[in-house]
């Protein structure tokens, strides 16, 4: 789980270059596990991290996304598993605030789930002939519940299990961020050239801040990383545009926003504070 960097040597022999990739670690990182896992999220008090086993099930045929396992599993901070069996055979979402319980979901369904496995809440997400559904789903803290977005025609519903938060013109996406202090919810697509778009609870408005790109490469949609570009303190977001080449810094509203330049042309004033 812990990051390795790999130190280049260029070599030249013979008239020939030769290139070879030596592993180095620094020395406070700690490689957590060797489980073919990914998607690690520490719990708000620090005492677990959340993580997800991915593999082929070698009891079916194919390669398709319904012989992919999906398993939520937890270690403590030292690497070491809190239990052998997973605690849900899903994709992790991320913990609630007061970190006793984790959100999962897969295949049409979410489920909250207790560290310890037991009294774990199952539901499934609404499906009609008329509706573009999801599979991801956030926790909303707001309303103590699960919250996803789907399409009705041409608008997006955004929804917990109590009834329609908002609705909006036009596919906004199925990923949900909600902020941290509740009034903001961050939503965009998973595909190349979507938009970042943010829902103020408050003054029940939506604000635009542009193109977004969640990941290099939109193919790992598949294995559902989860994806969160709020400050802890809720007061601004951070995301890549035009992309990746540059990392936005902005309030929610937009109006105090600023652009960092990650590669390319960089300077020594694009500190990020």
């Amino acid at each position: 789980m812990g990051r390795v960097s790999a130190v280049m040597f260029l070599v030249l022999s013979a008239g020939t270059w030769f290139i070879s990739a030596v592993p180095a670690r620094l020395p406070n990182e700690t490689l957590l596990s060797s489980e073919n896992a990914y998607n690690p999220i520490p719990s708000p008090d620090g005492k677990y991290i959340a993580f997800v086993r991915i593999g082929w099930n070698k009891r079916t045929a194919g390669l398709g996304r319904s012989s992919l396992i999906s398993q939520t599993a937890l270690m403590d901070p030292g690497g070491n598993l809190v239990a052998k069996q997973s605690l849900a055979d899903s994709f992790l979402s991320g913990w609630t605030p007061d970190g006793s319980l984790l959100i999962c979901y897969r295949d049409g369904e979410y489920s909250l789930v207790r560290v310890d496995g037991s009294n774990s809440i199952k539901e499934q997400l609404p499906a009609a002939p008329d509706v573009l559904g999801t599979e991801r789903v956030s926790y909303f803290a707001r309303s103590r519940a699960a919250i996803w977005s789907h399409s009705v025609g041409n608008i997006t519903v955004l929804e917990t299990p109590y009834g329609v938060l908002a609705q909006q013109d036009g596919w906004k996406g199925n990923l949900i961020a909600p902020s941290p202090n509740g009034r903001y919810l961050a939503i965009a697509g998973d595909w190349p050239g979507s938009r970042l778009w943010i829902y103020d609870l408050e003054l029940d408005s939506w604000t635009c801040l542009g193109d977004i790109s969640i990941h290099p490469d939109e193919n790992w949609d598949y294995i559902k990383p989860s994806w969160n570009p709020w400050f802890a303190d809720g007061s601004r977001l951070t995301f890549f545009a035009r992309k990746n080449s540059v990392l936005v810094i902005t309030l929610p509203d937009g109006k105090q926003r600023r652009d960092v330049q990650i590669w390319g042309t960089c300077s020594s004033s694009d500190t990020i504070t």
